[in-house]
């Protein structure tokens, strides 16, 4: 009768324990990671004031490298992209992360221009952030 009973109180222990560790925690932190940051080609597109389409890529490099491209068509007059390419301007740059928070970017374009992309969150398929002063949003080019 005894062990039975032990055998319940274990069980009922068991169980009670069990339950507790399937709980959501939504309060953790999520970091950027380097892997995150790394495994897209990040795109935004948007309309310029003189009139082009313009598809912004980077693409960021584990051993610090990127390139950013900036690609520029022309419009029709209801201001959808044609597809002839009207310019197309790439840069290499290096990059690193500010410091250990992974919240910041370092750009060096060289020759003394550097830029800094703050706030920076990278999130599933979307990277985000304050870049040169403007509040952008990339998303990865495969989706």
């Amino acid at each position: 009768m005894k062990k039975e009973t032990y055998f319940k109180l274990l069980l009922l222990m068991v169980v009670t324990f069990g339950f507790t560790a399937c709980t959501i925690n939504d309060d953790e932190v999520g970091y950027n990671t380097t892997e995150d940051l790394c495994s897209k080609t990040w795109v935004e597109t948007y309309a310029t004031t003189d009139h082009y389409y313009c598809t912004h890529k980077i693409i960021f490099d584990y051993d610090g490298d990127a390139q950013e491209v900036y690609i520029y068509n022309n419009m029709d007059i209801n201001g959808n992209p044609l597809s002839t390419v009207a310019k197309t301007e790439s840069y290499n740059l290096s990059w690193s992360w500010y410091n250990e928070n992974h919240e910041c970017l370092v750009l060096n374009y060289g020759k003394n221009v550097v830029l800094y992309f703050d706030n920076v969150w990278v999130r599933n398929d979307y990277l985000s952030g304050k870049l040169d002063g403007s509040y952008v949003t990339f998303i990865n080019e495969n989706i």
